[in-house]
């Protein structure tokens, strides 16, 4: 399996996490791969055989050409069908829907096809991407989105606090921050759910867990209690219940459940 990641121009970045792109010619193909939820919306393009998704109590559906999801609150489960190759933008969670201009709420918890967002340029640009090496792709990206994204920008308020989730989830506590916007905690909590699709209180759940996940991955000779404190949880009970409602797997099962997709997907998390 083969994973890259190029950073996005000076131009972007304020809107663009990162590129990536995955390959695998032989993937495993008997069984689901589980998922977990990160923290960015993902574009997503499948350029080699489909890839079969299931959300949790729902029925198994095929990733279209090119999709947009938003935030996952739940584990995702997927299954390759053959010779595996997708080309991905991760956009900050402030980001993801300014190409779209809908409300991020639509997207949590789903992938939408974006032939159904973007009829008009779809197939085009699947095609592009489609018939180009890496570098190429990137580029033809970087050009579609310095296009789409030149007349937008980011809400100041939601990016700002967004931004001190990311930084301190071990610390953040959101009532110390929401005096400096001038605005009433319910307001900044509808403008933070119209750009991010979840509550401010729920993306820093999630920045805990990924500090965990990080810590799993990066320090395994420390104790779960040792990680659950150093990741900003009151006690290794409150890590384990946490842990358990975003990937459906307590820390321990986490850290046997090994399969190929989990490294890169750790690595995006990490990102």
């Amino acid at each position: 399996m083969k994973f890259l990641h190029f950073k996005p121009s000076p131009f972007l970045k304020n809107y663009v996490r990162e590129y990536w792109i995955l390959e695998d010619p032989s993937p495993e193909t008997q069984s689901f791969q589980r998922l977990i939820p990160f923290g960015a919306f993902e574009w997503i393009f499948t350029l080699g055989a489909p890839t079969l998704e299931q959300f949790p109590g729902q029925s198994v559906q095929q990733q279209a050409p090119i999709f947009l999801t938003g935030q996952f609150l739940t584990p995702v489960f997927l299954k390759h069908t053959g010779p595996f190759h997708v080309v991905g933008v991760s956009f900050h969670p402030w980001a993801g829907t300014l190409i779209t201009g809908d409300s991020a709420k639509f997207f949590t918890n789903a992938s939408v096809d974006w032939s159904l967002i973007n009829p008009k340029d779809s197939a085009e640009l699947h095609e592009r991407i489609i018939s180009t090496g890496a570098k190429g792709a990137i580029r033809i990206l970087e050009n579609y989105l310095h296009m789409r994204l030149s007349s937008h920008r980011s809400d100041p308020v939601v990016m700002s606090l967004a931004q001190l989730i990311l930084q301190n989830p071990v610390d953040f506590a959101f009532s110390q921050w929401t005096h400096r916007f001038g605005l009433s905690r319910r307001r900044v909590e509808q403008k933070f759910i119209d750009s991010v699709g979840i509550t401010a209180g729920t993306l820093s759940k999630k920045s805990r867990l990924h500090h965990t996940i990080k810590m799993i991955s990066r320090f395994p000779e420390k104790t779960l209690t040792e990680i659950a404190l150093e990741s900003g949880y009151y006690d290794q009970a409150h890590c384990i219940r946490d842990f358990k409602m975003f990937t459906g797997l307590t820390p321990g099962q986490y850290v046997k459940e090994n399969y190929p997709l989990r490294k890169p997907i750790e690595e995006l998390v990490g990102a």
